[in-house]
């Protein structure tokens, strides 16, 4: 897995190595990131016919530059709500999920607890429920 996106770059970039070889190198996007793309594509096609190639580019999530401006962004809240790299505070996002999960089984635990039912009453002692002993001494007597 790649952590850092200019390394993706990087190995997306030298990925045209791989011409004439019966190998690829594909990103992996998610369905809703892809889905955006593909409706992208016709107009990013456009754009490189008439600007040229150098001056088209397809960013991600899914957004079209042209000339070094974004002419369409279909996810223009995306870094807002990411909120940065999604790896730089991952101890901190750890630790509040274990926390969270912590705090989720106490209220489970305490919620189990009382809906536990009460132990039932001891019935008062009878001669099935007596110790073997004692059956034992009560047989010897008769």
């Amino acid at each position: 897995m790649m952590s850092h996106p200019g390394e993706v770059d990087d190995l997306m970039n030298s990925a045209r190595r791989l011409a004439g070889t019966n190998l690829s190198l594909l990103r992996d996007y998610p369905k809703e990131i892809s889905d955006a793309r593909k409706q992208l594509w016709p107009k990013f096609k456009d754009a490189r016919s008439k600007h040229g190639p150098r001056n088209v580019q397809m960013l991600f999530p899914a957004a079209l530059r042209v000339n070094g401006r974004i002419v369409e962004d279909l996810f223009p809240e995306w870094y807002p709500i990411l909120k940065g790299s999604r790896v730089s505070n991952t101890n901190e996002r750890i630790h509040n999920s274990v926390a969270s999960s912590v705090e989720m089984l106490r209220q489970t635990v305490h919620y189990t607890a009382q809906q536990l039912p009460r132990p039932a009453q001891k019935s008062p002692p009878t001669h099935t429920n007596k110790p073997p002993r004692k059956l034992a001494d009560e047989t010897s007597r008769q």
